[in-house]
């Protein structure tokens, strides 16, 4: 059993390895990502009485949009208020350029619900990176 273990972590280090390699990369296609999710024409109104867990449905959504920017800018950003700081305009551009677009709208909460989901990635990232060394020093 211990020797699954140990395999697997060696799979996950690998994995983590080549993330390290290729960081700014995968951070530059996310930024693009993003980017044409907030421009692109829904076509429809959103429903804003969707409720999951007392939380509109939209909200999960733009966390679950902004969870990679928690997880990928630290790798490239290793300087914390630069972090900090990125991490919070990306929020803030992303959802005011939507103001500017006719068949998009803007709301404050939306800004809310990305932080959230940024924090919730940072937090993924520290606990990752935290135990993926833990699993290097072991070896």
């Amino acid at each position: 059993m211990t020797k699954t273990i140990n395999e697997n972590s060696s799979i996950f280090q690998q994995i983590w390895r080549q993330i390290e390699r290729h960081k700014r990369f995968l951070f530059a296609v996310y930024l693009l990502g993003l980017f044409t999710a907030h421009v692109i024409n829904t076509g429809d109104e959103v429903d804003l009485n969707n409720f999951f867990l007392g939380i509109r449905v939209d909200h999960w959504v733009h966390g679950s949009l902004f969870l990679p920017l928690g997880i990928l800018a630290p790798l490239v950003i290793e300087n914390r208020p630069k972090l900090v700081l990125t991490m919070i305009f990306c929020s803030l551009f992303f959802e005011t350029l939507q103001y500017f677009l006719p068949y998009r709208s803007f709301d404050w909460t939306d800004i809310r619900a990305d932080v959230c989901g940024t924090l919730i990635g940072l937090l993924f990232y520290w606990m990752l990176k935290k135990w993926l060394i833990s699993d290097f020093k072991k070896e």
